[in-house]
């Protein structure tokens, strides 16, 4: 799929799961990646773990390991569920969640810059807590996500 389709003026109808999925795991790349960058010695050397823990070591330019998974759940019977926590395509609630997650992926997208990327990952948090109350696997990235961003939080302190 081209970024192209998620930049500003882009149809809100693309804004789904699916690709929320994809668009978070292209900036878990980006933060793999830049990892040298970001983060302190140790952080890099445990989130190096924890990449190979999610199956994202051996893929990195298409989704596998738990995206993969969790991908392929949001397709299958959990749509019913995924209406429980206000994730159900077309759903106020969804639109709301993945609009604020398009938008700032897609200032990151065209901008980049440290602090779009925590604005991205703060809001993938938010999608990733309502998936993971209905489909396997979600709990696993939500916390690299968790993880990610307190590890950039010590980083930009320094040695404090």
């Amino acid at each position: 799929m081209p970024d192209s389709i998620f930049m500003e003026g882009s149809s809100e109808e693309n804004y789904n799961l699916e690709n929320f999925l994809i668009c978070l795991s292209k900036i878990l790349n980006d933060v793999y990646e830049g990892r040298r960058l970001l983060f302190r010695i140790t952080f890099r050397n445990y989130l190096e773990n924890a990449w190979e823990d999610i199956g994202q070591i051996e893929n990195q330019d298409n989704m596998s390991g738990i995206f993969s998974t969790v991908y392929k759940n949001t397709r299958r019977n959990f749509r019913k569920r995924l209406h429980s926590v206000g994730l159900e395509d077309g759903s106020s609630q969804s639109k709301l969640k993945l609009l604020g997650f398009f938008e700032t992926y897609n200032e990151y997208e065209a901008k980049a810059g440290v602090w779009r990327l925590k604005d991205a990952l703060e809001i993938a948090k938010m999608v990733l807590g309502s998936l993971g109350k209905v489909i396997p696997g979600v709990e696993i990235l939500k916390e690299l996500v968790e993880a990610i961003l307190f590890g950039i939080q010590k980083a930009e302190r320094g040695s404090q």
